[in-house]
């Protein structure tokens, strides 16, 4: 089914004459539209589908899509797991919110953190931007990527390097606040506390949590 804006009349709408229809349009934008891409590509029209639903779910912007779907290929090829995030959430109908240790072990078939190879059907209606991608991915150096809290992509060629990054973002604000605050400004723990509108005793437990954060950060990233 192809994802697209359709105007429609109400009178005379059936559900059945509009699926048609969706399929119409995707017959149309995509196996006749892209035929000489597909024929390039020489991956099964399932398998392009497929994978272009975990970049239309992985992705937040057109120019991420190619990047995205140069790893994922890599990964698919090179027989490593997809481990896909979008898949678990798919696998567990968790829209939003963080996925816990148990979700991501969670047994199913759309799970490509244990089960290798692509998820037995599409998870996503893919539009033609993701489409595209799958058929064209930018090939680098790159294995692994995450999106932290601003919505930007980051990109690694290691695991280290990729958890690494990962472990930075998940300082929370107030806590590179407060190491900016007593290790840049020299703040006492009263003045901190007032400018956060923090206790005291959090502003120490948290400044002793971010240093440790980032000492481990600086060391896997070989600081």
């Amino acid at each position: 089914l192809f994802p697209d804006t359709y105007f429609v009349h109400v009178e005379g709408f059936t559900a059945k004459t509009f699926l048609a229809r969706l399929l119409a349009t995707f017959r149309e934008r995509v196996i006749e539209g892209l035929k000489t891409d597909l024929e390039v590509a020489n991956r099964p029209l399932h398998e392009v589908i497929t994978m272009a639903s975990l970049i239309e779910r992985e992705t937040r912007g057109d120019e991420e899509r190619p990047f995205v779907a140069g790893i994922l290929w890599k990964r698919l090829d090179s027989g490593r797991l997809l481990d896909v995030d979008a898949t678990v959430r798919y696998a567990l109908g968790k829209s939003d919110g963080p996925l816990t240790r148990e979700d991501l072990d969670v047994d199913s078939p759309y799970n490509t953190r244990r089960v290798p190879g692509l998820p037995p059907i599409p998870i996503a209606n893919a539009g033609l931007a993701s489409i595209t991608a799958a058929l064209h991915p930018q090939p680098s150096r790159y294995w692994y990527y995450l999106h932290d809290r601003r919505g930007r992509i980051h990109y690694s060629e290691t695991n280290d390097e990729h958890n690494a990054k990962k472990a930075r973002d998940l300082l929370e604000a107030h806590d590179r606040e407060i190491l900016v605050l007593k290790d840049v400004q020299d703040l006492s723990y009263e003045e901190i506390g007032q400018v956060l509108g923090l206790p005291m005793g959090t502003v120490k437990s948290r400044l002793s949590r971010a240093r440790v954060a980032f000492k481990d950060v600086w060391k896997k990233m070989g600081a």
